[in-house]
C-alpha cells in the first residue's frame, strides 16, 4: 500500500539565514510557511533522530510532520565531495528535512520509516540547490510512500501536539424577530426609504471621521523618539598589553567607560538587549581569518558580499568595521585572535513617542 505525503525543508545559504526552503504547495498557498519552522524546534543537530509531531488548528486544517536534522554537505548543491557545507564565518550549516501527511500520528505509526527519509533527502536536493545559488524558495508537490510492514519499531520519537489558537471570529449580525403574528416581507417603498436612510448615514459617519481624523493630524505630528548615546569605545589588545586610554590618564566618573576585547563587545550586547548598535573602526587579526574572508569571495566569483568589511590592501593583516552590526561582529571573532585595534559602538535606545519627555533625537 502506498500513502501521500510532501517535502519540506528548513535551512540556510550563507548569505540568508534559517527559514523554510521548501514547503508544501498547500501550505505555501496559505502562507503559512514559517508554521513548519515552529514545528520542527528548531532541531538544528545533527541527531539523526526521526521526530514525529502533530498540528492542530491550522488553516489547512490538522496535519502531521515527521523530520530529523542533519548537517548540509556539498553534494546536496550539485557538486562533488562530501565536506560539510558552512557559512561566512565558518559555521557548519544544518538541515531540518522531513515529510507532511494529511494523517495523524496514529495512522502512521509502524508505517514509515528511515528509508521514506532519504527518499525525501534525494526529492530535496535539486531545490537546495537552487536556494543555494539564487536565494530562491521553493514548494513541493504530493508523493506516493510505499508504506513500511517490516519495521514494527522504527524508533519515531512522538512530540507534543502543536496547537494552534482559532482566529476570533466576529457572531452574524441577525435581525430582531418580531413578537407574536406573522413576519411580512417589507414592501419595496419601505425596502427602498430604508436603503436611503443607511446610505445617508453612513456618508455623515464617514464626514464625521475624516474631519475628526483631520483636526487630529494637524494637531499632533506623527514622530518617532530615539534616545541616541555617546560612542562607547571597545580596545582589542594582547593579553600581556594594558588597555589605556590617551595619555595615560585615568578616566574620570564623566568619562565614557573603555570596553575591552570581545568580552567588551558581549558585555555591551547585554547590557543594551533592546538597543541597536553599530561598529565602526579597524583591528589587526591573524593571517587566517583575512584569507578565509578573501577565499570565500573567490571561490563564489564575486556573488558573495560581505557588507561592511573592508579588507586592508598590501597584504596587511588588517580589515575595517564600517556601520557593521554587533551581533555579526562577535559571531565573527568569537574564536579568532585580535592582536590590535580599536571599535567605536554607538547605541541607539528607542523611545515610545508617548513618553512626556525627550531628552534624545526626535524625527518628525
Amino acid at each position: 500500500m502506498t500513502i501521500q505525503a510532501w517535502t519540506f525543508l528548513i535551512s540556510r545559504n550563507q548569505s540568508i539565514d534559517y527559514k523554510t526552503v521548501v514547503a508544501p504547495d498547500f501550505i505555501s498557498q496559505a502562507k503559512i510557511r514559517s508554521l513548519l519552522a515552529k514545528v520542527s524546534d528548531d532541531d538544528f543537530t545533527e541527531s539523526g533522530q526521526i521526530s514525529m509531531r502533530s498540528i492542530q488548528g491550522s488553516e489547512v486544517g490538522n496535519f502531521t510532520v515527521v523530520f530529523r536534522s542533519v548537517k548540509a554537505r556539498r553534494k546536496d548543491i550539485g557538486e562533488k565531495g562530501n565536506e560539510v557545507l558552512k557559512d561566512l564565518f565558518g559555521r557548519e550549516i544544518y538541515w531540518v528535512e522531513g515529510l507532511v501527511f494529511q494523517k495523524s500520528p496514529k495512522e502512521l505509526r509502524h508505517k514509515i520509516g528511515e528509508s521514506h527519509l532519504e527518499r525525501a533527502h534525494i526529492e530535496l536536493q535539486e531545490k537546495y540547490s537552487e536556494f543555494w545559488n539564487e536565494d530562491r524558495p521553493s514548494v513541493s508537490h504530493a508523493i506516493d510512500l510505499v508504506e513500511v510492514t517490516s519495521e514494527p519499531d522504527n524508533k519515531l520519537r512522538v512530540l507534543e501536539p502543536l496547537a494552534i489558537a482559532p482566529r476570533t471570529q466576529l457572531p452574524e449580525h441577525r435581525l430582531p424577530e418580531k413578537q407574536g403574528g406573522k413576519n411580512y416581507p417589507p414592501s419595496k417603498f419601505v425596502r427602498g426609504k430604508a436603503s436611503i436612510f443607511r446610505l445617508v448615514s453612513i456618508a455623515i459617519t464617514a464626514l464625521l471621521l475624516i474631519g475628526i481624523l483631520g483636526i487630529l493630524l494637524r494637531s499632533q505630528p506623527t514622530s518617532i523618539c530615539l534616545y541616541v548615546t555617546q560612542d562607547v569605545p571597545i580596545k582589542f589588545s594582547q593579553p600581556n598589553q594594558t588597555t589605556s586610554l590617551p595619555g595615560s590618564q585615568k578616566p574620570s566618573k564623566e568619562s565614557v567607560e573603555v570596553l575591552s576585547g570581545i568580552e567588551g563587545l558581549k558585555k555591551l550586547r547585554n547590557k543594551h538587549q533592546t538597543a541597536w548598535i553599530w561598529l565602526n573602526g579597524s583591528l589587526e587579526v591573524e593571517t587566517s581569518l583575512v584569507n578565509q574572508i578573501e577565499n570565500e569571495l573567490k571561490k563564489h566569483n564575486g556573488k558573495t558580499k560581505i557588507e561592511n568589511i573592508t579588507i586592508v590592501p598590501e597584504g596587511k593583516k588588517q580589515f575595517k568595521l564600517n556601520h557593521h552590526p554587533i551581533d555579526s561582529a562577535i559571531a565573527l571573532l568569537q574564536n579568532q585572535t585580535v592582536t590590535s585595534g580599536e571599535l567605536h559602538a554607538t547605541i541607539i535606545d528607542p523611545i515610545s513617542p508617548k513618553a512626556s519627555s525627550c531628552d534624545g533625537l526626535l524625527i518628525e
